[in-house]
């Protein structure tokens, strides 16, 4: 009896120390996977800030057709989902991110609320029956979605 007990203890005494010794490395995984899913970020963040620009050099082409406005959206609109996804992961891991990755995930965060509110803006004008491509407030959003996107690919870059 007094060695079966002796075995068990001796098991689960391992069985504690392997895992403990798992720990740290879960935490390394989920900070690297955290660093992966701010690069993706900026990337998307990049993606957005190129489809801003194209947008706003739109408003200035006085050919430019609603085809040409609506690939933009189609560029950017699926980025800025992706963003929104990958935020909610981080949001998901926040207790196990350093202090560092939890303050750029804040910033993150209030830059993809900008982002989000910029490109309500841009579609609240864009889906109107008849709108006007060249509009001033058009360009205005795009400068505004550019610039969210800016913020975000910086705020990002820094945890690089």
């Amino acid at each position: 009896m007094q060695l079966r007990m002796s075995s068990v203890i001796a098991i689960f005494s391992g069985a504690l120390i392997a895992q403990a010794g798992s720990l740290p490395s879960k935490a390394g995984a989920e900070s690297n996977q955290a660093g992966r899913l701010l690069k993706e970020i900026k990337g998307d963040a990049e993606q957005i800030r190129a489809s801003a620009s194209n947008l706003d050099r739109l408003t200035k082409t006085p050919d430019a057709k609603w085809m040409d406005y609506d690939q933009q959206w189609n560029t950017f609109k699926p980025a800025q989902e992706c963003i929104d996804l990958a935020t909610q992961r981080l949001d998901g891991m926040k207790t196990s991110l350093s202090p560092a990755e939890r303050q750029a995930l804040d910033q993150v965060k209030r830059d993809v609320e900008t982002i989000a509110s910029a490109t309500h803006d841009l579609w609240s004008r864009l889906g109107q029956s008849k709108v006007d491509l060249t509009l001033r407030g058009l360009s205005a959003d795009a400068r505004d979605l550019g610039k969210a996107a800016r913020d975000l690919i910086k705020t990002t870059a820094s945890t690089s």
